[in-house]
């Protein structure tokens, strides 16, 4: 026999190896379309991470207290924070942020800076820095160590 007979265990079996439903249709096609000919897909997939989440005003306070501050907040439930976002809820649901704010100077921006390895990784991470090495015009100074990853598309350039 060329194919697989998924049994109703080995379907189970096979689905307990994915955490979302997406995960399992991508790298098990035809388990994941056995199952779901079978009608026993949400069987199957009943202990993964649900793909979408409806989230409530109630849902999004209570994940955003899970985080000390927008960016963690952000970087660690990209979903919620944008669904905060778009409904205005970002300033109310983060209200418990300790809000510190911090003066940038020459020499603290060059210490931040020399943490990263390109300006877009800086940018990214810190950009209330980056903003102040544009403002305080160091930004070339700060970002020197830093590996260029732009290239030069002259007609010299043959790499």
């Amino acid at each position: 026999m060329g194919y697989t007979k998924w049994t109703h265990g080995k379907l189970i079996e096979e689905a307990k190896k994915y955490e979302t439903k997406q995960e399992f249709r991508t790298q098990s096609s035809s388990a994941y379309a056995a199952a779901k000919y079978r009608g026993i897909i949400d069987e199957v997939c009943s202990h993964m991470i649900p793909g979408r989440v409806s989230w409530t005003d109630e849902m999004l306070a209570a994940e955003a207290k899970k985080y000390r501050s927008k960016i963690d907040f952000k970087n660690g439930s990209a979903g919620a924070y944008q669904t905060a976002h778009v409904r205005g809820l970002i300033d109310k649901i983060c209200a418990h942020f300790d809000i510190q704010k911090v003066k940038w100077t020459d020499e603290t921006i060059r210490e931040e800076a020399a943490k990263y390895k390109t300006k877009s990784e800086f940018r990214k991470t810190s950009c209330g820095a980056y903003k102040a090495a544009l403002k305080h015009g160091i930004i070339d100074d700060a970002c020197a160590h830093m590996i260029n990853l732009q290239t030069d598309w002259t007609a010299g350039n043959t790499r």
